[in-house]
């Protein structure tokens, strides 16, 4: 059904859904056939690392789930022979945001190892992680690499935890990189600022693509704008009650929220016929879950 008029026509007037939303993202960057792309975006965001690292990457589960402990669901992971990459896209701020960076990134380490595996197995992991809003307001960088660094000895303890932050508010002077071009592509809202960025670094025409693909797909379109409608009616129930001082009332609107906002869009999808995979993928969620949402209509 076409979004605009309602009916069965094939609208050609959609702008593109913008790289920055998670379904978008997970599906350019955390796609087994479209790993190609994440390591052009992981070479340009990581020049430090040798670039043949990025020709064998893997990419596993993203639900980190350890048993009585917090769950952490990332949207992208790669694992080359050398280290663990996680990817993070992340347009709101909260109070706790570096903190759970920290606590994303160390998890990374711990799960690496079973009982009676040795240290040395570990490999270091880079969080990677691109905000829409500002994270570090000490200085305009838009790119910062933190480290487990001594800094009055100038001395590295060890190269096993690293946290990269990449903020999209920063760009305001274009310093010529390759990762200055893909900043500005997922950060493009429109089909005219796509094309720009395309114009400039034709190595990015792919990626462009990828999103108008994605976008030219009603199901997608609306499955993408459904979860950030979610996430957004969720960050501003909990705004409200922490304005409020009401503990009770926030955590109230984040149950309603997951309950009925994403109820609504997957028994939707559903029905067009989406299948049961594709909808636990764009909503993070585990497929029987999903499964249980549809039949419980």
């Amino acid at each position: 059904m076409d979004e605009a008029s309602g009916t069965g026509s094939t609208n050609h007037g959609w702008e593109p859904i913008p790289l920055y939303y998670d379904a978008v993202f997970r599906w350019v960057f955390g796609s087994e056939q479209h790993k190609h792309v994440l390591g052009k975006f992981l070479k340009a965001a990581m020049p430090d690392v040798p670039a043949e690292e990025w020709a064998s990457l893997t990419l596993p589960n993203t639900h980190v789930l350890r048993p009585g402990q917090k769950e952490v669901v990332l949207d992208v992971l790669a694992i080359t022979a050398q280290r663990r990459i996680a990817v993070e896209m992340q347009m709101r701020w909260d109070d706790g945001i570096r903190q759970r960076f920290t606590f994303s990134n160390s998890t990374q380490v711990v799960d690496q190892l079973n009982p009676g595996d040795s240290y040395l197995e570990l490999l270091p992991v880079v969080t990677l992680v691109v905000c829409g809003f500002v994270l570090i307001w000490e200085d305009r960088t838009y790119k910062h690499t933190f480290t487990d660094y001594d800094q009055e000895n100038k001395v590295r303890f060890t190269s096993l935890r690293e946290l990269r932050t990449l903020e999209l508010p920063k760009l305001h002077d274009d310093d010529g990189s390759e990762l200055w071009d893909w900043m500005r592509l997922i950060a493009a809202p429109t089909k005219e600022e796509i094309d720009m960025v395309v114009a400039g670094n034709p190595d990015l025409r792919e990626a462009a693509d990828l999103v108008k693909e994605f976008s030219a797909d009603e199901a997608r379109r609306y499955a993408a704008r459904a979860h950030e409608k979610f996430l957004h009616d969720q960050a501003t129930r909990e705004d409200c009650a922490r304005r409020r001082g009401l503990a009770q009332g926030r955590e109230e609107g984040r149950q309603e929220g997951r309950q009925e906002g994403r109820r609504e869009a997957i028994q939707r999808l559903a029905a067009q016929g989406m299948p049961v995979a594709q909808v636990a993928d764009i909503f993070a969620m585990a497929s029987d879950e999903v499964e249980a949402i549809i039949n419980a209509r």
